[in-house]
Order: structure tokens, then sequence, then C-alpha cells
């Protein structure tokens, strides 16, 4: 278990100490988070650039999520573009 130390400096702000051995663990945690985000975001984009994704506005998803029909959408957003659905 680790040793964690509390302290409050002299403006109120609180701090935690810990041994470097935890900061250096939880420092690796982040790093390899901040590589699987990179990893899962520039994936995305190559599927989006080669069309085998598409991007939904959030206002849709969220519509979608409420329980309204794909069609029924599709055709107010087309009536809504001036386009015939």
């Amino acid at each position: 278990m680790t040793k964690v130390q509390f302290i409050k400096t002299a403006d109120g702000e609180e701090l935690a100490i810990l041994p470097k051995s935890e900061y250096e663990r939880l420092a690796r945690l982040v790093a390899d988070e901040d590589i699987g985000t990179a990893r899962v975001v520039r994936n995305a984009r190559e599927r989006i650039a080669a069309g085998r994704e598409i991007m939904v506005p959030k206002a849709i998803v969220d519509r979608l999520a409420a329980g309204e029909g794909v069609y029924s959408l599709l055709a107010r957003e087309s009536l809504a573009a001036g386009q015939l659905p």
C-alpha cells in the first residue's frame, strides 16, 4: 500500500505527497492513456477519410437516442435542407 501524505499550504491549497515510485507509475499510466487516445483518434480519422465511417452531428444522435425513427429524421432533415426525401 502506498503511503500518501496530505498537507495544506499557507494559502490553503491542499497537496498530496507520495513516493517517487508511485508518481512515476501514475505518470506512465497517463502517458499510456494519451498514446491510446491518440491511436483511437488517428484510426477514426483514417476511417472517415477512407469513407468507411461518417460523422453525425450530436443533435441528430440525440434525436435517434430519444427514439426518433431514422427514416422520419432523414425526411425532416431533407425537407429542412430543401431537398426531396
